[in-house]
């Protein structure tokens, strides 16, 4: 896939890694996609999760993330683009392709922004853990 340019950010990775939140941010606004393939995640990670709150979709092993947190927000073809679909090279490479044209793009990041908002609210999270610390005493 020559006509993208793909980089690789964090611990032991070419591009070296990307040092806080608002740089991770920034650098993530700047891609079409983030790529996060993982294996054995326990499905809440801060990248995953980063690039949904600023509506950049992504490209991962579905199959990794469905039965966790994670997965309620990732919607093969719709919010993500899942590698691990049996479909062939060729077909990811068209969906990726087909997916990073401004209009689908755009589309594919607004849906995976709105379900993040839909699913997360780190300020009701919050209140829940403080209350539930406060009954700890």
């Amino acid at each position: 896939m020559n006509e993208f340019n793909f980089k690789s950010y964090g611990a032991g990775c070419p591009d070296g890694g990307i040092n806080g939140v608002k740089r991770l941010a920034n650098k993530m606004r700047e891609s079409s996609f983030v790529w996060h393939d993982k294996k054995g995640s326990d499905g809440f990670g801060h990248v995953i999760h980063s690039a949904m709150a600023v509506g950049r979709p992504l490209i991962v092993n579905y199959e990794e993330y469905k039965n966790k947190l994670a997965g309620q927000k990732l919607i093969p073809d719709k919010t993500c683009i899942s590698l691990d679909s049996g479909e062939s090279k060729e077909t990811i490479r068209q969906k990726i392709k087909k997916w990073s044209q401004p209009d689908q793009l755009t589309e594919m990041g607004m849906n995976i922004y709105n379900k993040f908002k839909e699913c997360v609210n780190y300020k009701n999270e919050e209140e829940n853990i403080r209350t539930f610390m406060s009954n700890l005493r």
